[in-house]
C-alpha cells in the first residue's frame, strides 16, 4: 500500500498526490548568457533530472535571440546556445531538479 499525501479541491479533484512523480528543485543558475556545464554531486542518485529555462528580460522577437538547450550526462548539466546569425543570447535563469 502506498503512503503519502493527497489533497483535493472542493469538487473532489486531486490537486497534489505525493505518491506520484513530483519534482524537487536542486539547483538554480542565475543570469546565464553563455554556454556552460556544471557537475551536481549525486544528481542521478536523487532521481531523473529535468531542467527548465526562464528568460530574465523581455524578449519580443525570437528570431533576434539565441535560446539555450539544456542536456544531462550523468551528474553533469550543460547548456548550449543556438547560433543564429546576428542574434544575441538571451539572459535567463536555468532551474535544475529531479523527479
Amino acid at each position: 500500500m502506498a503512503a503519502g499525501l493527497i489533497t483535493y479541491d472542493a469538487s473532489g479533484n486531486v490537486i497534489i498526490d505525493t505518491t506520484k512523480n513530483i519534482g524537487v528543485l536542486i539547483q538554480l543558475y542565475e543570469n546565464v548568457s553563455a554556454n556552460a556545464s556544471y557537475t551536481i554531486s549525486g544528481l542521478t542518485s536523487k532521481g531523473t533530472p529535468f531542467a527548465f529555462v526562464i528568460p530574465t528580460g523581455s524578449y519580443t522577437a525570437s528570431s533576434q535571440f539565441n535560446n539555450p538547450s539544456v542536456s544531462f550526462a550523468g551528474n553533469t548539466v550543460s547548456w548550449t546556445y543556438e547560433t543564429k546569425s546576428g542574434a544575441t543570447n538571451i539572459i535567463c535563469n536555468i532551474y535544475v531538479g529531479v523527479r
